[in-house]
């Protein structure tokens, strides 16, 4: 690492969970999970973006069809800012599921 850093590139050290390989991982759960892996501050700058810009556009929710942009969205989101939900969550809602921690009841 310190003969790339000599050369003028910036070298850092991801840690992925289960020991997984980069690019499996990247596969698996998306580029988006693997940025917000990979530049914390980066992912947390998009997703205020994101929200801010729904908001001004007179947003008061979010939606998403992909759940790991949902969850980013939540997960790196201010606290008290624009919610956001998957697709199913309002499915579920506008069908009178009660959803629970182990799926759909």
């Amino acid at each position: 690492m310190d003969i790339l850093a000599k050369e003028g590139l910036d070298v850092r050290v991801i840690v992925i969970p289960d020991n997984m390989d980069p690019d499996d991982y990247a596969k698996k759960f998306g580029g988006q999970e693997y940025l917000a892996l990979k530049d914390k501050a980066q992912c947390e700058q998009l997703v205020s973006e994101i929200k801010n810009n729904a908001a001004s556009c007179g947003a008061q929710e979010l939606v998403t069809a992909c759940p790991l942009c949902a969850y980013n969205l939540t997960a790196n989101g201010a606290a008290g800012s624009l919610p956001t939900r998957y697709f199913t969550e309002l499915l579920a809602e506008a069908l009178g599921v009660a959803v629970s921690e182990g799926g759909a009841e």
